[in-house]
């Protein structure tokens, strides 16, 4: 939701936007002065260059150091040996492999120390999902 609420970055006057994004709420702040809607991370979609943003737990956040203007020349996009696999796959292989290390941790524990089975829980920037 763009909101009224302006900030002043060096020249530039930013207004202010909020969303909640995968579990997070976030206050993001972005100029009109560059009409692309472009950010960090996979933030963009707003009608300005995005200058900042943050979470409101403040966990995490992005700030726009400087800009440049270029001579026009339109930057490729890099060719990567990689396998292409969906989203979801992608999550899921994340998730399995955090556990197992959470596994081997407990494993390696000296003997007489036990812990209690714990949760799985995402410390990432993506805390939930569409499809969960």
């Amino acid at each position: 939701m763009i909101d009224s609420e302006t900030k002043v970055f060096g020249t530039y006057k930013c207004k202010k936007a909020t969303m909640v994004f995968r579990g997070r709420a976030y206050t993001a702040w972005f100029s009109e002065d560059f009409p692309v809607n472009a950010g960090p991370f996979k933030f963009g979609g707003l009608p300005g260059l995005i200058f900042e943003i943050y979470d409101t737990d403040n966990q995490y956040r992005w700030i726009l150091k400087s800009i440049t203007k270029n001579d026009g020349e339109q930057l490729k996009e890099p060719q990567l040996a990689y396998e292409n696999i969906d989203l979801r796959t992608y999550v899921r292989l994340l998730d399995e492999q955090a556990q197992d290390i959470q596994q081997y941790q407990k494993s390696r524990q000296p003997k007489g120390v036990s812990t209690e089975n714990t949760t799985f829980k995402r410390a990432s920037v993506e805390l939930v999902y569409e499809w969960e």
